[in-house]
């Protein structure tokens, strides 16, 4: 929701806002959200029992479907309204921007995909193939040793050369070491060391962490990877501790919409950007802080609203089809093998 209320400032940038309330610090959500794919990654190959090839093909089912049926949305969408850069609905940016490959927009001189999002699942994807390429060493400790040495060295070269084509910009960036962060985070929790700190303590990382992210993007560093990343990282760590410490309220809301992220930070960018083609078709004074800012917050609202239906109605049957065509046939491939072994074996 904080990526949302900064692509506010993207999609609807005459609306009035409160200056005090500056909303461009809502990236560092993004900041949030490379720490927790880390986590998640290490989590879920934690025991290795899920092969390299599984581990890819589950996480292609999971991001690549809706993105691009995303993509094509806003696409139909932008070509229809004309609002935007003409020049961006060029064949190469459209198929590079949906196999993620990292290129200059040709209508914003940017290494940002037609959907704008897909700027971060360009790293994400990355981070998938690099997770997936160490999962062939088989201790967890050998592959966090790797990961960190990796993350260090790229993010090193990065400071040396300071690359301007897109695929090094991308893949060379020290915001990599937010990715490594998680990782790191998940080794640490499940081998059990969050649980042994305090929930005090854990609860006073997640408030730093909290705070720290606003404070020091007003700051305008010029080294965001520690300190956007830091606090970020500090903020993961002490909400794992919590929940280490089974400490973490239930809230069924809450819940539903982390259920529903992925859907909200694909599509907010189109509702946000279909409101603000309305409010303009319709003439209305955004410019007023009495009209924009209230718009604002119902725009927020329908980007919820619209991710929570997405996730629902199109993202879930969209996953669950897709897991059903590809790993039915994988364990019918499997089945087959097992009838055929014994008389493979007796010839």
């Amino acid at each position: 929701m904080s990526v949302a209320l900064f692509h506010t400032s993207v999609n609807m940038p005459t609306f009035a806002w409160p200056s005090s309330l500056a909303r461009d610090f809502g990236d560092c959500g993004i900041d949030v959200f490379f720490v927790i794919s880390g986590f998640v990654m290490f989590f879920v190959t934690k025991d290795n029992s899920m092969s390299s090839r599984t581990f890819l093909l589950r996480r292609i089912i999971r991001i690549v479907p809706l993105y691009w049926l995303a993509t094509i949305l806003y696409l139909i969408l932008f070509s229809a309204s004309g609002y935007g850069r003409a020049n961006e609905v060029v064949f190469s940016h459209i198929v590079q921007s949906m196999l993620f490959i990292p290129h200059v927009n040709p209508g914003t001189g940017t290494n940002v995909p037609l959907l704008r999002p897909g700027y971060t699942l360009n790293y994400e994807m990355y981070f998938y193939f690099l997770f997936a390429a160490l999962l062939f060493v088989s201790s967890t400790g050998k592959r966090l040793a790797l990961l960190v040495a990796y993350g260090i060295a790229v993010s090193l070269l990065f400071v040396v050369t300071d690359p301007q084509a897109p695929v090094p910009r991308i893949y060379e960036n020290p915001i990599i070491l937010e990715f490594v962060a998680g990782s790191v985070l998940g080794y640490l929790y499940v081998n059990g060391y969050l649980a042994k700190i305090s929930p005090w303590i854990g609860l006073s990382m997640a408030v730093l962490g909290a705070a720290g992210l606003p404070y020091f993007h007003l700051k305008n560093s010029d080294f965001e990877t520690f300190t956007q990343g830091g606090p970020a990282a500090l903020l993961v760590c002490g909400v794992l501790t919590l929940e280490a410490a089974n400490r973490l309220p239930k809230v069924e809301f809450m819940k539903t919409l982390g259920d529903s992220s992925y859907s909200i930070y694909l599509v907010n960018p189109i509702i946000l950007s279909a409101l603000n083609g309305a409010m303009r078709f319709l003439r209305v004074p955004v410019e007023n802080p009495l009209v924009g800012t209230p718009l604002v917050l119902l725009g927020l609202g329908a980007a919820a609203l619209g991710g929570y239906v997405t996730y629902k109605f199109i993202e879930l049957p969209l996953t669950g089809w897709c897991k059903r065509l590809i790993f039915r046939g994988k364990s019918a491939s499997a089945g087959r093998r097992a009838v055929l072994a014994p008389l493979t074996d007796a010839r």
